[in-house]
């Protein structure tokens, strides 16, 4: 008679209750020695539960069975076969055509023949199925209370980190890799601005570490680097919750609070600005039509041009493609007039007020969250509410939590950082020079800074035009950011 072995233990349940492997296999060889059974293979899930069977070695041992033919599948007990009764079922319906039972190593009685055994297996896989729930709600709610602690809830310390007696410990010459990382998005390189691709290329250059455009960006989206935790943030699939909780922390930054926020506004402006974020035209992204009002963007024939997106694509507009060499030079021309002239032309509304006093209500709604946290937590150890009140109401407060935190993101640090026109028209009056020397990207970081929209006309020349003779170009509008939290 020949045999399987099936051993599995959880992540949870190694935490709660200490299931070992060894004594799981201890027992099974005992077992099989009593059958006078042998082993024909053995199959350890380490690490997986059992709410569903997409396991490594359970699915490996179903393939094999066709082929080395096993009489049965032996395990300690039936919740490490499973907890969930379609799943049963599933791999029951698998196993009757090859004939193969199935023995617990502590005596349940896994047989179906009657209307009571059948009964009394689906309890056992009902009991099972209670007790994995019960397990993770525990263990969940110990993490999360370890978490708003400050403490670590395992895993592997991030890049840049060393985990030392459970503290996390930067890393010198792999922080040195992050500020890099770090300062590339933000500021870019001598090319221009660099992107999770373009960043990605530039570490495998003999860095040692394998680097994709995902492990940038979460790199680049992870808060650890700037002295806080977070939990709570993925899925088992990869996926990410949309739940996840950011508390402080006593481990050492690797990049100040600022850098991070700054690079975290960047990626959102870079996602809502599309491919005109990393585009080599230096207007791109802020430059509009002055007759329809969509947006106007770069293109290459021979010499460089702006066009308008709506004659483009859909042709709706008669607006000429400018050439950018006069784009240019009306630009610089409007930058030509004093201060009092440049802030009749621009138009910014005062918003420090404005600014200081939703800065200051949004903080003090993220303290009420986490003070209302502290309350829910304890009224559940206290038996006053349920889990499931528990769960609903936490997840409440981090869906606001999560919408507050990326909105502060946007505003400025403080009425210091808020563009007024005052200081808008000097820079504008002092940096005709500073333009007229700069490449395209250091004209496109200046641009892109003080700019949300640039709105020009144009007239095309009259008859057939002659080489070197191109549309003239007129700065109808500057709109600037209301802000510097992206500098």
């Amino acid at each position: 008679m020949r045999g399987f072995q099936y051993i599995r233990v959880s992540d949870e349940e190694q935490a709660v209750e200490g299931y070992s492997i060894t004594a799981q296999k201890a027992l099974l060889d005992r077992k099989f020695a009593e059958w006078g059974a042998t082993v024909a293979g053995v199959y350890i899930d380490d690490g997986y539960s059992a709410k569903d069977i997409r396991r490594p070695d359970l699915q490996r041992l179903m393939n094999d069975i066709a082929t080395l033919k096993p009489d049965f599948i032996a395990f300690w007990k039936l919740d490490r076969w499973t907890r969930a009764g379609r799943d049963w079922h599933a791999l029951n319906d698998k196993l009757k055509p090859y004939g193969v039972t199935l023995r617990s190593a502590i005596g349940e009685n896994l047989s179906e023949g009657t209307a009571f055994e059948r009964f009394n297996v689906g309890l056992n896989v009902l009991l099972g199925q209670f007790e994995r729930e019960q397990i993770s709600e525990r263990v969940h709610f110990v993490m999360m209370e370890r978490h708003n602690k400050g403490l670590r809830n395992g895993a592997k310390p991030p890049y840049g980190y060393d985990l030392k007696n459970g503290q996390l410990i930067v890393n010198e010459e792999q922080a040195e890799v992050v500020r890099k990382i770090f300062n590339w998005y933000a500021y870019g390189d001598e090319n221009g601005p660099c992107g999770f691709r373009e960043i990605a290329v530039k570490l495998n250059r003999g860095n040692g570490r394998e680097w994709t455009y995902s492990s940038v960006r979460y790199a680049l989206m992870n808060p650890v680097y700037c002295g806080k935790l977070r939990w709570n943030y993925r899925k088992a699939s990869g996926k990410p919750t949309g739940k996840e909780i950011i508390v402080d922390s006593d481990h050492a930054p690797i990049i100040p609070v600022e850098l991070f926020e700054k690079v975290y506004g960047e990626i959102v402006s870079r996602k809502r600005g599309g491919k005109a974020a990393t585009s080599e035209y230096a207007f791109s992204g802020v430059l509009r039509c002055g007759r329809c009002g969509k947006a106007m963007v770069g293109f290459s024939r021979g010499a460089r041009f702006y066009r308008c997106t709506g004659r483009a694509n859909a042709g709706t507009c008669d607006m000429p493609a400018i050439h950018s060499g006069r784009l240019e030079q009306a630009f610089l021309a409007s930058l030509d007039y004093d201060s009092d002239q440049v802030r009749n032309l621009i138009d910014v509304p005062d918003r420090s007020d404005e600014v200081k006093s939703r800065r200051e209500a949004l903080e003090a709604e993220i303290e009420q969250i986490r003070k209302r946290k502290k309350k829910w937590q304890m009224a559940y150890a206290d038996d006053v509410i349920s889990l499931e009140d528990l769960r609903e109401r936490t997840r409440e407060d981090a869906e606001r939590e999560k919408e507050i935190s990326q909105e502060l993101a946007t505003l400025p640090q403080g009425t210091s950082n808020v563009w007024s026109k005052e200081m808008i028209a000097d820079i504008l009056v002092d940096a005709k020079e500073a333009m007229q020397s700069a490449d395209e990207a250091e004209k496109k970081a200046f641009i892109r800074e003080l700019f949300e929209r640039v709105t020009v006309d144009a007239e095309k020349p009259e008859g057939k035009p002659a080489p070197g003779r191109y549309s003239m170009p007129v700065i109808i509008e500057l709109v600037p950011r209301q802000s510097k939290s992206y500098l």
